[in-house]
């Protein structure tokens, strides 16, 4: 699936501080699971929910971290928008605690709410996807939900509040293995929602994140661009430390001195 970054716009990087970004990031993995082990939907809508014919549906969705500058994470929200509802349907973002694979099985049915015939490649109920069964039924994840919503009114976005999750996968406390949208009412029968995917002509579900990029130029770490930055970049060539990089690539060449200028022209913020 495609990852689109995009830059703030002027308004919101004011509203977020001088030297703070926005990023909207789009979905990497999305996919359904339900409670008939044999049925999958990994190519299609997402539901959250347990509809009339006492399907039980749960939404599971993965976004690329790595796209984000490195720097301090201010906030994240997933925000998703109801595509479909029969409400109001209160949901928990759970964190998934295991790896899984969207499969590409598709979405059945009027408004594709009914799975396929999962395949070797599917998440389902009971399969990860990988070929292995879940430790529990429904999929593994934290049993503290992260964040809870409720969804009302159809193409109104409601949002989690995913910010501490995405700190602990930034710094590899917690594997980033994405976010499990499952009802707090899920044994009530005909109330569920359905969102969008790039895979639909729907609003995506989008996780949006305020960073504040650490300043490369600041190679003294003193919080402050200065000329002693200079001095402190030729002993981290010298001694070929991480904060030689300027350019990013990874690698320290005498092309970063070169970088180390253009940043230092540019300041912080």
């Amino acid at each position: 699936m495609d990852i689109r970054v995009f830059p703030c716009v002027l308004s919101a990087c004011l509203a977020a501080g001088a030297s703070a970004q926005v990023f909207e990031l789009e979905a990497q993995n999305e996919a359904t699971i339900l409670d008939v082990p044999t049925q999958a939907i990994g190519d299609g809508a997402l539901f959250s929910g347990t509809s009339n014919n006492r399907l039980t549906k749960r939404a599971m969705i993965r976004f690329d971290l790595s796209v984000l500058p490195a720097g301090d994470i201010v906030s994240a929200t997933l925000e998703l928008t109801p595509r479909a509802i029969r409400g109001p349907v209160p949901i928990s973002a759970h964190r998934i605690t295991r790896d899984w694979n969207e499969g590409p099985a598709p979405g059945q049915g009027m408004g594709g709410g009914l799975g396929s015939l999962a395949g070797p490649d599917d998440v389902t109920w009971l399969v990860d996807g990988f070929g292995a069964n879940w430790n529990s039924a429904g999929g593994d994840f934290d049993p503290v939900a992260t964040d809870s919503a409720t969804f009302t009114l159809l193409l109104t976005p409601g949002g989690f509040d995913v910010t501490l999750d995405v700190i602990d996968m930034i710094d590899g406390t917690v594997s980033n293995f994405g976010w499990i949208l499952i009802s707090d009412i899920e044994p009530t029968f005909g109330r569920v929602v359905s969102f969008g995917t790039d895979e639909t002509p729907d609003p995506n579900p989008k996780l949006i994140v305020e960073v504040t990029p650490n300043c490369v130029a600041d190679v003294n770490g003193d919080g402050k661009v200065t000329p002693t930055d200079f001095t402190a970049w030729v002993n981290a060539f010298n001694n070929n430390l991480p904060e030689c990089d300027q350019n990013g690539d990874g690698s320290c060449t005498p092309t970063d001195f070169t970088a180390w200028v253009n940043n230092f022209n540019n300041g912080c913020g």
